[in-house]
């Protein structure tokens, strides 16, 4: 048999191909999981289940301790202070009253408070504390959550006011 190669036009050059011979199916296994082997180091490195170590975790998911959204990276103040002083020997966080007490990022609130757990009392399992609307980042320097008004909000204001604007009105008996 006589074997052929056959010139391409590629990109205005000409590129020679030659025949392959047919790959055995072991080989494109291996072709095919090496580079996933490779790979798993930096997904494992990700930690998605510490968020679900903390009140609140998911609404800043990897940010509460990463700089990223994709977490892996530089970790944050937040996330030193954990990484440093209340990891379990099998990687996961200890939250409880110590670490809620702390306030990580210096912006004047604890990290119980900026998660909705104060006191530290939530543990994993437990329905999440406080309000999400109202949970910020302990690893970063922001400014507290303001709930969103609602029309209920409103009315409730609204009518809180209307006995103060009823009583500062001057009455017709003393004009």
């Amino acid at each position: 048999m006589m074997l052929r190669s056959s010139r391409k036009l590629h990109g205005g050059a000409c590129v020679e191909r030659l025949p392959s011979a047919p790959m055995a199916h072991g080989t494109r296994m291996v072709l095919l999981v090496i580079p996933l082997l490779c790979g798993l180091p930096s997904v494992a490195a990700a930690r998605p289940l510490r968020p679900d170590q903390i009140p609140n975790g998911r609404q800043q998911n990897c940010l509460n301790c990463h700089r990223s959204s994709g977490g892996g990276d530089i970790r944050n103040p937040f996330g030193r202070q954990v990484e440093l002083d209340f990891l379990a020997e099998d990687g996961t966080v200890i939250w409880g009253p110590e670490l809620a007490h702390l306030d990580s990022d210096g912006d004047g609130r604890t990290n119980g408070q900026e998660l909705q757990d104060p006191d530290g009392a939530w543990r994993p399992g437990q329905p999440q504390p406080g309000a999400p609307n109202l949970v910020t980042n302990p690893g970063l320097v922001d400014a507290p959550a303001v709930p969103a008004l609602t029309w209920q909000a409103l009315l409730g204001l609204g009518l809180g006011l209307l006995p103060a604007l009823v009583l500062s009105r001057p009455r017709r008996n003393e004009q």
